[in-house]
């Protein structure tokens, strides 16, 4: 079959069409986990599962629309952290879930060092409080602090900026550490301590320190 040139032209022009929209038709294979692969700024996109929101430069969840399988992404960007492992305190996006949570740096799942999805969960004291061991080790992520009050007694924290996760104390309540500077240690940082008047305000392992009102 033989066209004019101006048919030609336009056949030539809906043909290379057709084949860009081919490329984006089925289905996008949706993402497995908690976080996906991706760096694209999610916020407000249409999404399935929260994993579509938690990427690896932004953190969030799938909001979706009443009555409906989809919805929109509620996401902002990741802020980088200081070494793998360590443990801050923070304020879930979603805070019907809960006030304060702890987020972890290169959490599983992120392939550089930038703070992970802020978790609800409870932390057990022992992971992000203990006593300090010889020449003031501590597990990795936590910083041995010794007041100035005691030279010879010191514990092992991790900083924080307003907040403190929460814990179960030995007499069973659930109690938030408070976010301090603390006498002797950098004057720039704040630090979870666990105030005390009595051992049952302490979590398990510690005992109250009635000189100073905390545990340790």
């Amino acid at each position: 079959m033989r066209f004019a040139p101006l048919t030609r032209t336009l056949v030539i022009l809906l043909l290379a069409l057709v084949g860009l929209q081919g490329g984006s038709c089925g289905t996008p294979e949706l993402c497995t986990g908690e976080i996906g692969k991706e760096t694209i700024d999610p916020n407000k996109g249409i999404c399935q599962k929260n994993c579509e929101c938690s990427n690896q430069s932004y953190t969030g969840y799938c909001e979706l629309d009443k009555g409906k399988t989809t919805g929109h992404c509620v996401s902002q960007k990741r802020e980088s952290c200081p070494s793998p492992g360590a443990l801050q305190p923070c304020t879930p996006l979603l805070t019907s879930q809960c006030k304060l949570g702890t987020q972890t740096c290169q959490a599983p799942g992120l392939q550089s060092a930038v703070w992970g999805d802020c978790k609800c969960s409870e932390l057990p004291p022992g992971q992000y409080a203990e006593r300090c061991g010889k020449n003031g080790s501590c597990t990795k992520g936590l910083k041995c602090v010794i007041s100035n009050a005691e030279k010879n007694r010191g514990f092992c924290t991790i900083s924080c900026t307003n907040s403190c996760p929460m814990y179960t104390a030995q007499g069973g309540a659930k109690k938030i550490p408070t976010c301090q500077k603390i006498a002797g240690a950098n004057a720039n940082e704040k630090h979870c301590l666990f105030l005390c008047k009595v051992d049952d305000d302490c979590p398990k392992g510690f005992g109250c320190n009635a000189k100073l009102g905390v545990c340790d």
